[in-house]
């Protein structure tokens, strides 16, 4: 309970995350780190740091990153587990790009939007997408 005159306060941060929630491949071609967060989760404003730390880490790895994926994308071809003509579209675009989403399920209250979209304005490219709970985009 807040005292007279006492501000809400952040939750406090601790280590920002470790593991990336989802890595993937968009449209671009370009390599996407995915942090996914529900709106109940009490540090949810923190989630553009996290993307952003990922970012950052996949960069500097990006381009045995991008091998690796195209050497497994090939070895599921040749078992068949998935069809050749997916080859053109699994391919990593050059010069490596690496986004950062944040992906939030539900639409978080009024005061962590307002947090959220302030450290949106601190993460430099960070994208943030808001789905409505059971939205199987």
């Amino acid at each position: 309970m807040l005292r007279e005159g006492q501000q809400k306060r952040w939750i406090e941060a601790g280590p920002i995350g470790d593991e990336l929630d989802i890595l993937a491949i968009n449209g671009k071609r370009e390599i996407v780190c995915v942090e996914l967060k529900h709106k109940s989760n009490s540090d949810l404003y923190y989630g553009p740091f996290q993307a952003a730390v990922y970012r950052d880490a996949f960069v500097a790895a990006a381009s045995s990153i991008a091998a690796d994926m195209e050497r497994l994308a090939r070895q599921k071809m040749a078992l068949g587990l998935l069809p050749a003509a997916a080859a053109p579209l699994l391919a990593i675009a050059r010069p490596i790009a690496v986004r950062a989403m944040l992906i939030v399920v539900g639409q978080p209250s009024k005061e962590v939007m307002r947090r959220l979209e302030q450290s949106l304005d601190s993460c430099t490219g960070v994208e943030c997408l808001i789905l409505p709970d059971g939205d199987t985009r």
